[in-house]
């Protein structure tokens, strides 16, 4: 469904963005055009399903395999899939057609006007760019975050075990990484990693004699409250006033009557969750409100990032 309509499920607020085509039709076509060419004895087009088949099968294996959250990107190579499926319920309906009178005069004519037609919507329907935004809002953070974050590196005792840093697949973290090695930072991550950087470029972080991370929303304000971690750089992608306008959609949308004696970390937690209900049923309607809208444009630009290292092992 995805690939034909040209939109893909959202990770909001860590709620999921379901909106979309509930029921699998190209599934149930896939079955039907299955049925039928085995029906007709078409056996060049029922090895085309049966093999559309099998790779659904398969993607559903792979995507069961993920762990974590399903963010959209780790799925985009079902697509492929989607695609095929769709060119193989496409072949059956065609080998019907050309059965009939009018498909055996225009059967070229067919295929041509219907390469067109899925060409133009295509083209009418657009690219959507939002993944391109978040990316680049990614980038300006890792540009403004890395070079202070080395400059307070190169004090610090040795080796540094970095934590899973912001941005897509902890981007900025990995930047820093990639930066330090060349500065004669000793920087290096957790012992999953060893498959990409080697044995050499990681760490348990028991033995590391000092931590680096990238925290944002409530966990970066509960590590301000840790006397063992200092923080060194904060990044704001937005301007004063739209924080201010950002903080106050969150306040209205997000209000709750604080309990005396809670503190400001209990305070953004809830709202967090309130924020995760909102979502929720924004995501849910059929037009979202200007506000959801406004909300969700200030929140790809992304939230405050702060670097802390610790004052001395990790513990």
């Amino acid at each position: 469904g995805n690939w034909v309509r040209g939109a893909e499920p959202s990770l909001i607020n860590s709620a999921i963005d379901t909106s979309g085509w509930a029921i699998p039709w190209a599934l149930i076509a896939l079955c039907v055009a299955s049925w039928w060419a085995w029906r007709k004895h078409w056996r060049n087009e029922l090895a085309l399903c049966g093999i559309a088949g099998a790779l659904i099968i398969a993607g559903a294996i792979a995507a069961s395999r993920i762990v974590g959250a399903p963010s959209p990107y780790l799925l985009r190579w079902m697509w492929a899939i989607a695609a095929f499926t769709w060119l193989a319920i496409a072949a059956v309906a065609l080998r019907q057609i050309a059965l009939t009178a009018f498909g055996r005069r225009h059967a070229t004519n067919l295929v041509v006007v219907a390469t067109i037609f899925v060409l133009v919507a295509m083209l009418i329907r657009g690219v959507n760019l939002t993944p391109l935004r978040l990316s680049e809002s990614w980038t300006r953070a890792i540009a403004a975050l890395t070079p202070p974050t080395l400059a307070a590196l190169e004090g610090l005792p040795e080796p540094i075990f970095l934590v899973d840093g912001y941005g897509l697949d902890g981007s900025a973290g990995l930047d820093v990484l990639a930066q330090a090695e060349e500065a004669g930072i000793d920087v290096r991550r957790g012992p999953s990693w060893a498959y990409i950087y080697g044995d050499k470029r990681t760490i348990e972080r028991s033995q590391a004699a000092s931590e680096l991370l990238f925290l944002t929303d409530s966990a970066r304000l509960e590590m301000q409250t840790n006397h063992d971690y200092r923080e060194i750089f904060s990044y704001d992608p937005l301007t004063p006033d739209q924080r201010a306008e950002f903080n106050a959609l969150v306040s209205k949308y997000a209000a709750f009557d604080a309990q005396p004696g809670m503190s400001t970390l209990d305070q953004v937690r809830g709202q967090e969750q309130l924020l995760q209900k909102w979502t929720q049923a924004e995501l849910a309607a059929k037009s979202p409100s200007a506000d959801f809208k406004r909300y969700f444009k200030l929140l790809l630009d992304g939230p405050i990032v702060s670097v802390f290292v610790s004052n001395g092992p990790p513990r």
